[in-house]
This record gives C-alpha cells, structure tokens and sequence, in this order.
C-alpha cells in the first residue's frame, strides 16, 4: 500500500489487551425526566425504575381529507397576491405574519399575474396541524410554497407561507 507522496505505508501491531476487572458503575440522571440511569455494570440493565411512562402513540387521520380545503385556501392565498381579491378576505383563514407576507409579495409583483396550483402535497405532523408543500406557476415560471395550517374553533388557519 501507498501513500498519495508515494512512499509505502507499513501497518505494524499494537499490543492490546483490555483489562479482565469490570467497570465500575456509574450514575447519572436524565436530563430531560431526571430519571436516574445506571452505566458500567455488564450484568445489569439500567436501572429506570423511575422513567415515567411514554406517552400513548395514536394514528393520525388521514392527510387526504384536509388537501381540498388546503388547497381552497391556497388558492385563495395566491388569489390575494395576485391582487385579484382584496387583504381583508384572508383575515378569517390566515394569520397576521400571513397577511404580511401576502401584502408584500402583492407589493412585489406586477398586478394581476397569473397563477396554477400544479401539484400540493400535505402531511400530518400532528392532529391540529398540516403542512404543505406546494408547486405553483407563475408567470410561466414554476415556484415551491411551503405552508402549515393550523386547526383552530373556527377551523384551519395558515400561520405560515412561504414561496421560495
């Protein structure tokens, strides 16, 4: 075997032998449960008499039955960017940092550019919570959106947007 300078590499053995006397164990707590967790003892498993019980896992409804309103809103969304609808109609379905951000993309563009949705994909990170990934063509040039809605009483609500 060679080096990248070209000399030749030599592997010579190193005398190892690990010691025959078992670790002592040690403790620690948890960090996050305070739980006391014991290490080094090679017959022993930790000891977490005290670790509190995991939470309950649950399925999750199916991401499919909120992609229409999703989109609805979506569409409605780049309808108020576009300067085909006015700000105020997304003040039921939309939070204030979207709103923001609805009004300066509306400020950024040209008015009344054109805009599809051409495909949206939703996932359920949590029960009260969806998250979209979105492509959209504007303008002849296709752009990604990234969303989350939130389901509050009145029903689902972006909190935030953003086209990359």
């Amino acid at each position: 075997m060679t080096s990248s300078s070209g000399k030749a590499l030599r592997i010579r053995p190193i005398a190892y032998e690990p010691t025959a006397e078992p670790a002592q164990p040690s403790t620690m707590s948890c960090p996050h449960c305070g739980a006391s967790i014991t290490f080094g003892a090679s017959d022993s498993a930790p000891d977490t008499s005290d670790v509190h019980a995991a939470a309950i896992v649950v399925d999750l409804p199916d991401a499919g039955a909120v992609q229409l309103p999703v989109a609805r809103m979506l569409w409605l969304i780049f309808e108020v960017i576009n300067a085909r609808r006015p700000v105020a109609q997304l003040a039921g379905v939309a939070a204030p940092s979207v709103l923001r951000y609805a009004r300066a993309a509306r400020l950024a563009g040209r008015p009344a550019r054109v805009s599809r949705l051409l495909s949206l994909r939703v996932c359920r990170p949590a029960e009260h919570a969806v998250e979209a990934a979105a492509v959209v063509a504007v303008d002849q040039r296709h752009r990604a959106v990234a969303a989350r809605f939130e389901q509050e009483q009145t029903g689902w609500l972006c909190v935030a947007l953003r086209i990359l």
